[in-house]
């Protein structure tokens, strides 16, 4: 992970080294960087990354531990690892869909609900 991130930031401060306009490009006025955000907005981005992290922690979970899961369940080792595989490839679309399906209800809130409530339901149904 720590390697990952090494080789991110370096790749990061290799470009704000070597690039350079295009030939023939317009020069223009020095950009500069700056962050002009009010703390609700500081909120909410954090929130934001807090949830992408709940799904990404969520997603290597689920590829990691599920196999050894399956595997306790009855499932042999190229069993569970398909069942783990194919169910990784199928959250991945199935993401994106969801905020299509968000968008074009208009109702993101309504959807959000029911789909935590049939998953609150189906969670007691199963202890």
């Amino acid at each position: 992970m720590f390697a990952a991130a090494l080789a991110a930031l370096i790749c990061l401060a290799l470009v704000a080294l070597i690039y350079c306009d295009p030939p023939g490009a317009q020069a223009s006025a020095k950009l500069s960087f700056h962050i002009s955000m009010d703390r609700r907005e500081w909120l909410l981005i954090s929130f934001a990354g807090l949830i992408w992290s709940a799904y990404n922690v969520g997603l290597v979970v689920l590829i990691s531990f599920m196999p050894e899961f399956f595997t306790t369940r009855g499932y042999s080792l190229i069993e569970a690892s398909q069942v783990v595989s194919l169910l990784g490839w199928i959250l991945i679309p199935l993401g994106p869909l969801a905020g299509y399906m968000a968008e074009r209800l208009d109702r993101p809130n309504f959807l959000m609900a029911g789909l935590f409530a049939s998953l609150h339901l189906r969670r007691r149904r199963c202890h």
